[in-house]
């Protein structure tokens, strides 16, 4: 992973975008964010691939892949351009199934998630041994941040306790 260069690198082969809370069939502001974070660089990157990563949850009628695979598609990315992980159910297996479905270890990859969530992801990509990896943050509503950053704090305690991080 790069020193400075992990936040935005202009490069990448591969977005991959993890997935966040659906509700019912819809996404979920913070899944959009992601979502439309990713149509913004992909719409001025056309050689760029996007990943959908994310499975099922308990209450979720469809796969948080399957909910950003369809807001690229409304958002004019192309379906050759999309390829989709949906077995996940966190971070690490977002990133860990993705690299099994698409060999990414070695690739220019970006990954797309929430601004909060960066620093965590990038983690757990230095652990699997990602080399050429960067973020790409979505903004989250102020009046939500709060409470994220707590439940962040601590994800990122409970993955350095299991050696995730």
């Amino acid at each position: 992973m790069r020193g400075s260069d992990n936040v935005f690198n202009n490069k990448a082969e591969y977005l991959i975008i993890l997935g966040c809370h659906v509700t019912s069939e819809n996404t979920s502001h913070l899944l959009s964010q992601r979502g439309l974070t990713a149509v913004s660089y992909l719409n001025r990157n056309p050689d760029t691939k996007a990943i959908v990563s994310g499975g099922k949850s308990p209450g979720e009628n469809i796969t948080e892949a399957e909910v950003l695979k369809k807001l690229l598609l409304d958002n004019n990315i192309g379906s050759k351009r999309i390829f989709s992980e949906d077995q996940s159910k966190n971070t690490l297996e977002n990133l860990k199934f993705s690299d099994e479905l698409y060999d990414l270890r070695d690739k220019n990859l970006m990954i797309v998630t929430s601004d909060y969530h960066i620093f965590r992801a990038l983690s757990i990509a230095k652990k699997l041994e990602f080399t050429n990896v960067s973020a790409l943050p979505s903004r989250t509503p102020r009046i939500i941040l709060p409470a994220l950053h707590i439940r962040e704090y601590v994800s990122i305690v409970h993955n350095i306790l299991f050696g995730r991080i």
